[in-house]
């Protein structure tokens, strides 16, 4: 159940809906709903995620809140909750001189609690509590001038040390949550890859990462049958990106990896960690968050976490990531012109950001030189027309200076063995036609077959 936004002359409010769809459709397509609550106003709506399909809410003191309770009360001095057809259950009162805020349900995975502020008179948010629903108690947890949007995070602590430690009850709040309907297409492509992580992690001995280039660029299920393959590569992934899912989900998860495949997208080499999508934003989704504050789970794996996350929110159109794995196919649509989105003469300005994702890239060809990983660096072709330009690529570089940068990373086999640049872009004479690209800098699925194939005979060669 959630609140939406109905519209009338002259008046916007939001009104309690229950939305009636298939739980296997994609949820944001759907328009069957019923509305509860009489159509009444309603805010801070909240589903538990106890399996109970209770949903908490603050109201207007309306007719129907004011009928249940059978007293008068002030907008939001009660926190409603209403079972999954929208009937109130129950009510819980704010402490004298105080009015709720921010309700959400708390869980820890056997009881249900709700966090919320409490407003004072003179409208501050002044505090957090936790409200129990079993007993209708308020528990005050902390006090400031302005404190808004908690939620809380519980984990369950097992003080007998005879119990098993297998016995772990994760907390559905939060547990395989990587994705929050109605945020980025970037994030819910992250919900499937980590899905697959999860569910194939003892299996895979070989992973790709990197930026859209790789996301569309390398298809697993072409390379030969003894390379199990999970492309981790994202739209908006930079190296730093890249580097957050190497260091807290790759290393620690996948023992038996041996070979690693990475865009080297030296063209975009001027973002650094404070553009990172996963860096930045991580903590924005609970599953990221939880992982974090569990130590991204190096001791062990939970043994229910691959199946909250399969459960968890996602959108329909991309599932298919979970048949491909990870992969995301392109329609030709040919080079097209030969773009040049950024100013080509960003590294004369900042040579200190391009050698900081150049030395993070010595630094995981340096981590998986010590654990015997091969690192394959692959520089992808762009549209071969921009050789008739001043820029190397879609984000620049002087065509002048992209050689010998080339070279560097080339060069750096020879102190690392472990490590091989694969130029596939070959400065614009490259042999990837029209019908095998999306656009200027994208693979079109002919494109990555081509590209696929090449990946596959050059780790054939590998030990």
């Amino acid at each position: 159940m959630q609140a939406t936004t109905k519209t009338k002359p002259h008046l916007q409010r939001r009104v309690l809906r229950a939305l009636l769809a298939d739980p296997a459709s994609d949820i944001t397509q759907k328009s069957n709903t019923a509305i509860c609550y009489n159509n009444e106003q309603a805010c801070n709506a909240s589903l538990a995620q106890d399996g109970s399909k209770r949903t908490a809410f603050l109201d207007f003191a309306g007719e129907t809140g004011t009928a249940f309770v059978g007293t008068p009360y002030a907008t939001h001095e009660r926190i409603l909750i209403a079972d999954s057809n929208g009937k109130l259950l129950q009510s819980i009162k704010s402490p004298e001189g105080y009015t709720f805020d921010h309700s959400e349900w708390a869980t820890d995975g056997e009881r249900s609690n709700i966090v919320a502020t409490l407003v004072n008179i003179n409208g501050a948010h002044t505090k957090i509590v936790l409200a129990n629903p079993a007993d209708n108690s308020i528990w005050e947890l902390a006090e400031g001038d302005e404190l808004w949007h908690p939620n809380l995070w519980v984990k369950k602590v097992i003080k007998n040390d005879s119990v098993p430690k297998d016995t772990f009850q994760l907390n559905p709040d939060s547990a395989g949550i990587y994705f929050v309907p109605g945020t980025s297409e970037i994030a819910v492509k992250w919900r499937y890859k980590i899905d697959l992580l999860w569910h194939q992690y003892d299996s895979l001995n070989t992973v790709i990462l990197g930026s859209s280039r790789a996301l569309h660029g390398v298809i697993p299920s072409l390379f030969d049958q003894k390379f199990k393959a999970l492309n981790m590569a994202n739209s908006n992934s930079m190296l730093y990106c890249a580097n957050f899912i190497f260091e807290n989900y790759v290393l620690p998860h996948i023992s038996h990896l041996k070979y690693i495949v990475i865009s080297i997208d030296m063209d975009i080499w001027f973002n650094t960690a404070p553009n990172s999508f996963l860096l930045n934003n991580h903590r924005n989704y609970p599953g990221f968050a939880y992982d974090e504050d569990h130590n991204y789970w190096k001791d062990a794996i939970p043994s229910k976490l691959a199946e909250y996350t399969r459960k968890s929110p996602g959108y329909s159109k991309f599932e298919p990531l979970l048949n491909t794995m990870g992969y995301e196919q392109l329609d030709a649509a040919g080079w097209g012109e030969p773009k040049v989105w950024t100013d080509s003469l960003w590294l004369n300005r900042f040579p200190n950001l391009y050698y900081d994702n150049f030395n993070l890239l010595k630094t995981m060809i340096e981590e998986c030189e010590a654990r015997e990983i091969y690192i394959i660096g692959v520089i992808f072709p762009q549209n071969p027309a921009y050789k008739n330009t001043g820029a190397f690529g879609f984000h620049g570089i002087q065509r002048s200076k992209a050689s010998a940068l080339i070279k560097e990373l080339a060069d750096l086999h020879d102190e690392h063995p472990n490590f091989v640049l694969m130029d596939e872009n070959k400065m614009g004479e490259h042999d990837y036609t029209d019908d095998m690209a999306f656009d200027c800098n994208h693979l079109a699925h002919e494109g990555a077959i081509q590209m696929t194939k090449r990946l596959d005979s050059l780790l054939q060669t590998l030990p």
